[in-house]
């Protein structure tokens, strides 16, 4: 289960993060910067002040900020030479105080359970107490409790595939079919509005990952 999870999107994305060259400028984020980063095109619009970009895309689909705010901590421990940070969010995102659990760490949030990252330092991001830095420890234990829902993202292809025989073809994009996307979007774009105005209530403060990430 270990060696199956260097194939998984956040153990490959830890490893682009660790193999950059010397880059300057990191960008952090979700699917909304993941694989959107046009290095040639940065640097086409940088030239035209003399300036040239080495960019590293720590973005990670399907992250929250507290995803992210570890993420680019270990960017920034593997490259003294980043001087710029780039980070996308959606706007409510900002003042969002939801706090994640350790069983809440499935998918690219897994990131969190990965070996390369102390417990300490985890649990000081994720404002884990002493108890969900114990759940955390277990988790790392057992690598199936943490992979539970990779292995079955497995599963529901294979199901898929075999619902889909003699069906009409479905609408799909680089995250998979685009009716699910769209699942993910808010309900309206009042409700999204009304999130989003949080920040607007609460102006004094950020998301306390995004304060970390910030200082």
């Amino acid at each position: 289960m270990a060696r199956w999870s260097r194939q998984l999107p956040y153990c490959q994305k830890l490893e682009s993060i660790r193999l950059a060259r010397d880059p300057d400028v990191l960008f952090v984020g979700n699917s909304l910067l993941a694989s959107r980063i046009d290095a040639v095109a940065l640097n086409k619009g940088g030239a035209l002040r003399g300036v040239s970009f080495a960019p590293l895309n720590a973005a990670l689909g399907g992250s929250d900020s507290y995803d992210q705010a570890l993420t680019a901590q270990y960017a920034i421990q593997c490259h003294a030479g980043i001087r710029t940070l780039v980070v996308g969010f959606f706007d409510f995102q900002l003042t969002d105080q939801r706090r994640v659990k350790p069983l809440d760490l499935t998918g690219n949030h897994m990131v969190a359970i990965d070996g390369r990252f102390p417990v300490s330092e985890v649990a000081a991001i994720y404002h884990f107490n002493a108890v969900e830095a114990g759940e955390l420890r277990m988790l790392r234990a057992v690598p199936m409790a943490a992979n539970r829902a990779s292995v079955w993202k497995y599963v529901e292809l294979v199901r898929r595939s075999m619902g889909d025989v003699g069906m009409p073809h479905q609408a799909k994009n680089s995250m998979g079919r685009a009716a699910d996307f769209a699942a993910l979007e808010a309900d309206s774009p009042q409700s999204f509005d009304t999130r989003a105005e949080a920040f607007l209530q609460y102006p004094s403060h950020f998301n306390v990952s995004y304060e970390h990430l910030f200082a």
